[in-house]
């Protein structure tokens, strides 16, 4: 979308043959909205996640990513413009006001054509 949620800084590069796999420090804040195989923008790049845990999540970087853009030139320590989800973000925010205090049941998902 073009914008910063947050700033998070490189914790490890690790080259994997012509691939990179690049892991990331970030706040709870930003986790939130991250999951397996979601998207995050990384300096304006739109990439997959590939690993997630408690303080940290990784994306793989493909040859074409890191001749094409600047993720191959970052290095531990080095902070990163993070973007999250968009739609974690809205189901974050519904799941906020929520009458039914954030769960969403089973008959709350047939009620909605789920």
């Amino acid at each position: 979308q073009g914008h910063v949620d947050g700033i998070a800084t490189v914790r490890d590069v690790k080259r994997a043959g012509e691939n990179c796999i690049l892991t990331i420090h970030a706040s709870s804040e930003l986790l939130r909205g991250m999951i397996m195989k979601g998207s995050v923008t990384i300096n304006g790049v739109s990439l997959t996640i590939s690993a997630l845990s408690a303080d940290t999540f990784a994306v793989s970087l493909i040859p074409h990513t890191l001749k094409h853009s600047t993720m191959g030139t970052l290095s531990a320590g080095d902070n990163v413009n993070i973007e999250t989800d968009l739609i974690g973000k809205w189901v974050q925010k519904y799941m906020a006001s929520s009458k039914e205090s954030g769960r969403v049941t089973e008959s709350f998902l047939k009620e909605h054509g789920y």
